[in-house]
């Protein structure tokens, strides 16, 4: 019995864990999208999720009083935890104003260039009063940058203590002679053993 119940937990432990949808990926509090609108961006938001191992958020509401930026961070902190994967988008319609974060390798995936791109896209709809369209292209411009994958030469600075990170890609290069290396390993064992 024993071996029995451990090979299914093994078993359960191998197989891939699916990333299941946010119960409301698209929170509209201020009412600017129709149902329909709200689903189609759930289903986009989806497809970045799974790639990412994380969750994308979009956020409307019409209730904040205080600075967008700290307000996104909390919102976004609270759905996914600290240092999870995953970004935000929130319009806030009491103060005009909206604002992306991320987390986790989402800081990654959206560097300070890539997001200045998004947010410039999303600013162009946000202007024409187009709610729809703003969050459709962040949603877009992410799975673009997501797909791209990091830049060579990406790092990140911590605002709190200035310590740089540099993230490290590998090259092709870098890649054959890894496996050169790794072939000759395994074939001088083979004729040693």
């Amino acid at each position: 019995m024993k071996k029995i119940l451990l090979l299914i937990g093994f078993l359960a432990f191998l197989s891939p864990l699916k990333v299941s949808a946010a119960s409301n990926t698209v929170d509209d509090q201020a009412n600017l999208l129709t149902p329909e609108e709200r689903t189609e961006l759930s289903n986009q938001a989806d497809a970045i999720n799974q790639k990412i191992k994380g969750e994308v958020f979009i956020q409307t509401t019409n209730s904040n009083t205080g600075d967008i930026e700290l307000y996104t961070n909390r919102y976004l902190s609270r759905r996914i935890g600290n240092d999870n994967n995953g970004s935000a988008l929130v319009i806030d319609m009491s103060q005009r104003k909206f604002h992306v974060s991320t987390s986790g390798n989402m800081i990654d995936y959206l560097t300070d260039s890539r997001l200045d791109n998004l947010l410039d896209a999303v600013f162009d709809q946000m202007a024409e009063g187009n709610y729809y369209q703003a969050a459709l292209v962040y949603l877009q411009k992410a799975a673009v940058f997501v797909e791209a994958g990091v830049p060579a030469d990406h790092y990140r600075i911590d605002r709190d203590t200035g310590k740089i990170t540099y993230y490290k890609v590998m090259t092709p290069l870098e890649i054959a002679i890894c496996l050169a290396i790794a072939a000759v390993i395994s074939i001088a064992f083979f004729i040693i053993v």
